[in-house]
Parts: structure tokens; C-alpha cells; sequence
């Protein structure tokens, strides 16, 4: 599990793990927003926050990117940040 150098904090962990509740507020148009964990570091001491979740997935939602996994993802048009800490995905339908 990969974990921050400088928070000592796991990046990747299932939500029944998490010390907080996960914060997923659902729009009625089916967008979903999430609200990320402050304080999480990558291992070089970079702050992770919105702007890395939107960077990866639209990397992963690119038609020119080469993702095994793309099917997986394919309700997403779009993922936005809001803010330093939150992120709204934009889905093809509800």
C-alpha cells in the first residue's frame, strides 16, 4: 500500500479502513463529488490534493492513452476539482 513519507498516511485505502467517514455527495444530475483526506503528502514531500486526482483520470479517460482498465471508467466524461480538496466527477448519465 503506498503510504506518504512525510504524513505517514496510507494513499490508497478501502473506505473501511479510513479514520473519517468518506465524504461522497451525490448531485441530482448524477455528478458525484468527493471530498479528499487533507494533509496526505506524495513520498517527495509534494502536497496531493484535487488538481492529481483530475490529472490522472483524465489521463486515464484520454482517447489517445493506452488503459487496459478504460471500460472500467467509462460512465465518466469528465472529472473537475473544486477547490484544493475536492473533486466532482461528471458521469454520462445517473
Amino acid at each position: 500500500m503506498a503510504r506518504s513519507a512525510a504524513a505517514g498516511q496510507d494513499l490508497c485505502e478501502s473506505p473501511s479502513r479510513l479514520r473519517r467517514p468518506v465524504r461522497v455527495h451525490p448531485f441530482p444530475s448524477g455528478n458525484i463529488a468527493y471530498a479528499l483526506r487533507r494533509g496526505v503528502m506524495f513520498s517527495d514531500g509534494r502536497p496531493f490534493g484535487a488538481k492529481d486526482v483530475v490529472f490522472t483520470y483524465r489521463t486515464l479517460l484520454d482517447v489517445k492513452t493506452n488503459n487496459a482498465s478504460k471500460s472500467e471508467l467509462d460512465a465518466i466524461t469528465d472529472v473537475t476539482a473544486r477547490g484544493d480538496d475536492a473533486v466532482v466527477s461528471t458521469l454520462k448519465y445517473p
